[in-house]
C-alpha cells in the first residue's frame, strides 16, 4: 500500500513539473524575438491587479559590480503618473541590448511610484528580468556617508529654481557613487551594448562643446576616486539658479581640469584624462539638439539613419520632441528606431507613440 502511494505521488509531482515546463515555455518571451501583437497582449493583460514597488534601499535585486543602467524619475506630481511610450522604449532598448546588466528605473519620490497607473507600457518593460523599478524612500537616509550627506541636509536642493531636474542632476551622481554604472536620460534610444566601452566616460555634445551628462558612466566610489572629484564639485558649485550649471557645465570643468585644457578639440584629440574618457558627439549624441526635429520628419529618416549607425545611444530631446505625436506608421527614424529597439513598446495597441 505505501509503494502504490510513494509511486502515485512521485507520478502526481512528474506530471505537475511537466504541466509548469509548458506553461513556461508558453508564455516565455525572448528578447531578440519578433514579436506577434495579439499573443504580447495578451501576456501583458494577465496581471490587472494593482501594482508594488520596492524601495531601493530594500529591494532583493541590487545593483552590483557596476553592470548597471539608471533612469531617473524625478518629477514631484502624484497625480496622473503614466510612464509613457517613449521613456518606457528608452528602459526596453536598455534592457534588451544589454541583456547581462540589471536596469533600474528608479523614482524619487514613494507618492509618485505609487500612484502609476498599470498600463501596457508599464507591464511591457516588466516582462523583461533585468528590468526593476524601484523608489528612494527617504533621500536624506540614502545620501548617508556620500559626498551628498551635508548638502541634501542643508535644504539647497528643495530651494532650487530647477528641483526636478537638479533632482535628477544629484541622484544619478549618488546612485554612480554607490553602485557605479551607466546611466541614462529617459529620452534616449540603446543601440550597442556597454560592454566594449571603457568605464567612466560622457560625450561631447557637437554645436556647444559641452560634455552632457545624459549619458554617462562612472564606477562607483569604491573602485575609483573619478565619482568622488565630480560629486565634491557639485556640492561645493551647486547653483539653484541655473538649469544646466549641475549638469553639462559641471561635468565639462571637472573634465577640463582633469586634461589640464579647456580647447574642446585638444580633450576630444587626447580621448582620456586622469582616467575619465571623452567620447565624440557621434556615440551618445548623433543628432545635435539643434536638429532633433530630424528623428521626427520621415523626410529625413534615411539621413538620420546614416547618422546614428555607428551610435550606441540615440538622445530624442524630449524637451524639444515632446509635443510631435507620430503615428506608428510612420516612416521618421524615431519610428524605426523604435521598431528594432524597443519591440514590445512598439507592439502595444495604440495609435501614436
Amino acid at each position: 500500500m505505501r509503494k502504490h502511494l510513494k509511486f502515485s505521488l512521485i507520478v502526481l509531482l512528474l506530471s505537475l513539473s511537466f504541466l509548469c515546463l509548458i506553461y513556461t515555455k508558453k508564455f516565455q518571451i525572448n528578447s531578440s524575438a519578433t514579436f506577434n501583437n495579439e499573443s504580447f497582449e495578451s501576456i501583458i493583460s494577465i496581471s490587472t491587479s494593482p501594482l508594488t514597488f520596492d524601495s531601493i534601499e530594500t529591494a532583493y535585486v541590487q545593483p552590483e559590480n557596476g553592470r548597471n543602467v539608471f533612469f531617473i524619475d524625478s518629477l514631484n506630481l502624484t497625480t496622473n503618473v503614466v510612464i509613457k511610450a517613449r521613456t518606457a522604449c528608452a528602459v526596453e532598448s536598455a534592457a534588451l541590448i544589454n541583456p547581462s546588466f540589471e536596469v533600474f528605473l528608479i523614482y524619487s519620490s514613494k507618492e509618485r511610484l505609487q500612484n502609476i497607473e498599470n498600463t501596457p507600457e508599464l507591464q511591457a518593460i516588466l516582462t523583461y528580468p533585468n528590468v526593476h523599478i524601484y523608489f528612494i524612500n527617504d533621500i536624506t537616509k540614502f545620501t548617508i556617508g556620500t559626498p551628498f550627506e551635508d548638502f541634501v541636509k542643508s535644504g539647497k536642493l528643495l530651494n532650487s529654481k530647477h528641483p526636478t531636474e537638479h533632482t535628477s542632476d544629484v541622484l544619478r551622481f549618488v546612485l554612480l557613487w554607490k553602485f557605479g554604472g551607466t546611466y541614462l536620460d529617459t529620452d534616449t534610444i540603446t543601440r550597442l551594448p556597454f560592454d566594449n566601452l571603457e568605464p567612466n566616460f560622457a560625450c561631447r555634445h557637437d554645436g556647444d562643446n559641452l560634455l552632457c551628462n545624459g549619458v554617462m558612466n562612472m564606477e562607483s566610489a569604491d573602485k575609483s576616486h573619478l565619482v568622488t572629484l565630480f560629486s565634491e564639485q557639485l556640492v561645493n558649485d551647486f547653483n539653484g539658479n541655473i538649469y544646466t550649471r549641475n549638469g553639462p557645465q559641471l561635468v565639462t570643468s571637472v573634465v577640463q581640469k582633469l586634461c589640464g585644457t579647456k580647447n574642446a578639440t585638444e580633450i576630444i584629440n587626447k580621448k582620456e584624462c586622469g582616467g575619465f574618457h571623452v567620447l565624440p558627439p557621434e556615440m551618445c549624441y548623433p543628432i545635435p539638439y539643434r536638429d532633433h526635429r530630424q528623428l521626427f520628419n520621415s523626410s529625413f529618416s534615411d539621413e538620420v539613419m546614416k547618422k546614428v549607425d555607428s551610435s550606441v545611444t540615440v538622445h530624442f530631446w524630449n524637451k524639444g520632441t515632446k509635443g510631435i505625436k507620430l503615428e506608428r506608421a510612420d516612416k521618421s527614424a524615431y519610428i524605426k528606431l523604435a521598431e528594432q529597439y524597443c519591440p514590445r513598446i512598439m507592439s502595444v495597441d495604440r495609435r501614436f507613440f
